[in-house]
Order: C-alpha cells, then sequence, then structure tokens
C-alpha cells in the first residue's frame, strides 16, 4: 500500500495526497467490480462492525461455500481473538476518508476453527454512500513457509563442522558461519562486509576457482597468521560466490609424516593404479630399481612393467605372470616373492617382493602397494652355497 499518493498522519494512519480512497464501495464500473470479485488477494468491506462485502478470496479463505455464510456477519467472528484489540486500535487511528493503515499482521479465524496468518491493510471509505471501512488482506502461508525453511536452513549452516562463507560477485563476505569463525579464529562481525582475500588471509579469487574447475587446496592464514591448509569449493551464484572451506591441516600434517616414514625406509614401495600405471615411488624403489621417479610414472607403466624379471631358477618371468601383475588382475596379495630383475645398467639384482590391495574390501581393480628390498647377497650367497653341494 505504502506509495508516493500516501502520506503519513500524526496518528499513524494514512491518507492519500487530496483525494478520496475509492473502494468497493464506489464500484462504477462492473469489469472493475469482477476484477475485484476474483482478486488473489482478500477484499472485505465492513460497516458497524458487520461484513458487508467479501470477494470470492476471502470467502474461501474462511472455508466458506457461499458469500451470504459470510456477510451481515460480525467482523470479530472472522478474527482471532488475540488480533481484536490490535485490529480496532488501528481502524480507531482512522479519521478522514482516504486514510489508510500501514500493512499490519494479523489471524484470521475460518469457519472451521482454524486459522490463517494474513498481512492487512485498511482504508476508511464509503459502502452505499456510508462511511465504511475496506480492507485487503494478503495470505502469509507461502511467506511463513519460507522464512521457516530459511532458519532452518540457516540453522544447519550454522551447525555443520565446515566453514560456509558466501561473498558478493565482488568479493564481499556477506555470510560467515560458526564454522568459518572457529577455522579462521575470525568472528563473524569483522568478517562481514570484509573482502574474501582479507578474512581468508590469502589472495583468493572465487570467479578464477570457480573457471578452473571449483575446488582448490589452499594455505589460508587465521587472524592471529597461523597459516591453515583449506580444500575450498566455490559455487557461483546470482548474488555472488558460496565457499565451502574444509580445514584439512591436521589430516596433511599427518600425511606429510607418513611420507617422511615411507621415504626413510630402505624398502622401495611403488603405488600403482588399477590400469598398471605406477602413481607413487619412494626414494628406496628408484635406488633399487636404478629408475628415477619420474621415468617409473611417466606413461603407462612400461617403466616397471618393462624390466626383464626371472625366477629363483634365473628363468624369465612372463610379463603377465610377476607378482604385479597377477595381483593387479586378480586381487589376490603375494608375500615374499622371489624374483630377479636386469637393471638399466646391466646389474642383476634380487629382490622379496609383496604386492597386496589397498583397498582389502575390494580388492579387484583397486590400487595395489608394492613393496620390495635388495636382496642380491643374500641370494648370490645362497646360490654358491647350492652349487657347492652339488658339485665337487
Amino acid at each position: 500500500m505504502a506509495n508516493s499518493d500516501f502520506t503519513d498522519d500524526h496518528d499513524g494512519a494514512t491518507r492519500r495526497n487530496g483525494r478520496t480512497a475509492e473502494g468497493p464501495g464506489h464500484f462504477t464500473d462492473a469489469s472493475f467490480r469482477r476484477l475485484v470479485d476474483k482478486s488473489p488477494d482478500g477484499i472485505v468491506v465492513h460497516r458497524d462492525g458487520r461484513v458487508v462485502y467479501a470477494n470470492q478470496t476471502v470467502v474461501r479463505w474462511v472455508g466458506a461455500q457461499y458469500a451470504d455464510q459470510v456477510l451481515g456477519q460480525p467482523l470479530t467472528e472472522f478474527i482471532h481473538s488475540d488480533s481484536i484489540e490490535s485490529v480496532l486500535t488501528r481502524m480507531a487511528a482512522l479519521r478522514h476518508d482516504g486514510d489508510v493503515t500501514r500493512a499490519s499482521e494479523g489471524v484470521l479465524l475460518r469457519l472451521d476453527g482454524t486459522t490463517l496468518d494474513v498481512e492487512a491493510v485498511t482504508t476508511l471509505g464509503a459502502w452505499e454512500g456510508t462511511p465504511a471501512y475496506h480492507v485487503t488482506l494478503r495470505d502469509l502461508t507461502f511467506v511463513r513457509t519460507a522464512q521457516r525453511s530459511l532458519r532452518y536452513q540457516a540453522t544447519l549452516v550454522d551447525r555443520v563442522d565446515v566453514a560456509i562463507i558466501a561473498t558478493t560477485v565482488t568479493g564481499l563476505v556477506t555470510k560467515w558461519n560458526r564454522a568459518a569463525e572457529i577455522v579462521y579464529q575470525r568472528p563473524a562481525s569483522s568478517a562481514l562486509a570484509m573482502p574474501i582475500g582479507d578474512a581468508v588471509g590469502a589472495t583468493f579469487d572465487p570467479a578464477a576457482v570457480v573457471e578452473g574447475g571449483g575446488t582448490v587446496l589452499s594455505t589460508h592464514r587465521t587472524a592471529d597468521g597461523q597459516p591453515v591448509i583449506v580444500r575450498v569449493s566455490v559455487s557461483a551464484l546470482d548474488s555472488g560466490y558460496v565457499l565451502v572451506c574444509t580445514d584439512e591441516t591436521k589430516s596433511h600434517g599427518v600425511e606429510r609424516l607418513l611420507r617422511r616414514i615411507v621415504n626413510s625406509l630402505d624398502e622401495g614401495i611403488l603405488v600403482v593404479d588399477g590400469s598398471g600405471r605406477v602413481t607413487s615411488v619412494n626414494p628406496a624403489a628408484e635406488r633399487i630399481l636404478g629408475v628415477s621417479a619420474a621415468a617409473l610414472v611417466a606413461g603407462d607403466g612400461r617403466a616397471v612393467h618393462g624390466i626383464p624379471m626371472y625366477d629363483v631358477s634365473r628363468r624369465p618371468i612372463d610379463p603377465q605372470d610377476h607378482p604385479v601383475a597377477q595381483t593387479l588382475r586378480t586381487g589376490r596379495p603375494f608375500h615374499g616373492s622371489i624374483i630377479g630383475i636386469d637393471r638399466p645398467d646391466g646389474r642383476r639384482t634380487w629382490l622379496r617382493v609383496s604386492c597386496r590391495p589397498l583397498d582389502s574390501d575390494e580388492r579387484h581393480g583397486t590400487a595395489i602397494l608394492v613393496s620390495f628390498s635388495d636382496i642380491t647377497a643374500e641370494q648370490v650367497a645362497r646360490e654358491r652355497l647350492t652349487y657347492r653341494a652339488t658339485h665337487d
């Protein structure tokens, strides 16, 4: 109801500038009357405390089948008792023809005793030549449902354990949930309206992340300058961006520790994916095999599967039959297999090899862990003893 045609009186009512507000009592055109009758908003006119007009929407809202069930009835029959006093107070502020109340919320009472939340605007006008109140009602059911949904979503956002941050298209923070406060040690009160880069303590361009696939692993900094390793997923919205930030500092710390441990082993370690490609190599594996990590992880796995291999009888092993290939094919682990290899420098080296699936619940097609140690000296000594035992 608020527009430039209305001004506020000191008593809280609103008056049309120099004009009388026309309502259903001033209908002069039948098509306009039909329009009001079928309006999606409820239209009611009451005079001397009784309803003298109700459009089809109001008749439906109160649960009546016919307008006659509403017309002539006391207005208070259709207002919840908790709302009657406030309705009468607003009506009392209307003193002149054309005065209008501000929009206010109330509760409509249906014939079956149920209720409907509405927003009402009342105008003092005329009906059949005598003063009457014209009321326009708006159903708030959808608004209430949307508000409840938004409150629920806001509660979820604040209760999750990942940082959820929303920004404008220009990168100003508009949402900073409880988890973001914990991860970045920065309260929402100071983060809101801050440029996202300043808020997370790092140069950060949400648009670039979206263009690059939507996810990035970054090092951010807390409000006191401490580094945090964060996996950030970014989604673009019409109003800006939403960032979901998972703190992976601890897991990456454990990962780095495990990597240092694996790299310090004297035993060679390879991780081979389901297609046979080497994805991870430790320094001992490079040293034992005589092949660089770069060569081992390059291509389709030929650097490993192309190495000539031999059984303990020095017979060549078919590339399809060595332990790595068999575990990849069957998912069956091998422990302590002894094989010989010819290194690129021409030296034959003997290895004790174990292969096992990394995912024990899904053995076939999963990546495998290959571990091996150099037992050349042991194997050569064993062969010499065997030779001596069988020769004079």
